[in-house]
């Protein structure tokens, strides 16, 4: 229930879009009460021969020419020096028909794209069983095998544009390999699994042996033994992680997960069978990389862009 808006009147339609962060809309037909944050534009539509749903495809698709979404804030000051398309008729006039034909296209577009956002989220909790075959297997808890490391909470985006370097500090970011930014000295030179604390929080990172850093977005778990294969490692992690429902309100701290256990092929002799866990992590990867060749492909589709011709 509103209280309090810092609209004063409801007798046009709005459209509102997201300032911070991803450049999304919404709108809220007349007469209909309601308020907004800080982080949030609103758009009063003047004319009622300018439908609400047009203008939002019109937003999303000067998203791109613009820079928004990107690296361009939709501050006020920005939104107000952008510039739309609107369909006339032979008269000059505001053409309703047109921009009614024009929503239904993109309606059926946006369904199609929402379909093909669903089937990468399947594809990413697909789960394929591929240890039936371990003769010998042991439960082991993370914080026996592994030495866990906190990242460092100083390494913001004002922090590397100060030092910057070649050295990849990586964070909760799950884009771009999880690389926040490139500094001029490094934390870390060994291979290990990062997982992380925040945002996505639960993803896990497989890192080789390369010379970096992690922020307090994140930690790193080191196994404590040679024959432990960390390719290996990070994929029964990340199986574990996802049972237990970590998100960025229930992360995945150090205490948390010390006690999870973990399944590790081992020897008829009871010792940690590095050969087994390498055959399984190259079965494990063979699969990730079929998930993500089809998600490239579904990706294509999602990202379509369409002309509407004016």
């Amino acid at each position: 229930m509103i209280k309090d808006s810092n609209i004063k009147d409801f007798d046009s339609n709005f459209v509102i879009w997201g300032i911070d962060g991803d450049f999304k809309f919404n709108f809220i037909r007349k007469y209909i009460p309601f308020a907004t944050t800080d982080h949030c534009g609103t758009i009063r539509i003047l004319e009622d021969t300018i439908l609400p749903q047009y203008l939002m495809i019109e937003l999303d698709r000067i998203k791109d020419v613009y820079g928004f979404d990107r690296g361009l804030r939709a501050s006020l000051k920005n939104m107000q020096n952008i510039i739309i398309r609107l369909p006339v008729d032979v008269d000059g006039n505001l053409d309703i028909d047109i921009q009614q034909d024009i929503i239904e296209k993109y309606q059926v577009i946006s369904e199609i794209k929402q379909k093909v956002g669903e089937y990468k989220h399947k594809i990413d909790k697909l789960v394929i069983k591929i240890d039936d075959a371990i003769e010998y297997c042991q439960s082991v808890k993370i914080e026996d095998i592994f030495n866990i490391k906190k990242g460092i909470a100083k390494y913001t985006k004002t922090y590397i544009k100060k030092h910057k370097g070649s050295y990849p500090i990586y964070s909760a970011n799950t884009k771009q390999g999880g690389v926040l930014g490139y500094i001029n000295h490094f934390d870390h030179d060994v291979e290990s699994i990062q997982i992380t604390t925040n945002g996505y929080a639960g993803t896990v990172f497989y890192r080789s042996k390369h010379k970096f850093s992690i922020n307090g977005d994140a930690r790193l778990y080191i196994p404590k033994c040679d024959n432990l294969d960390c390719l290996y490692l990070s994929f029964e992690l990340q199986k574990v992680l996802d049972k237990n429902n970590f998100n960025w309100e229930y992360k995945p701290t150090i205490e948390r997960t010390r006690n999870i256990e973990i399944k590790i092929p081992i020897t008829a002799t009871g010792e940690f069978d590095l050969p087994k866990q390498k055959e399984i992590a190259e079965k494990y990867r063979k699969i990730e990389e079929i998930k993500n060749n089809v998600k490239r492909e579904l990706e294509k589709i999602e990202n379509i862009k369409v002309d509407i011709g004016l």
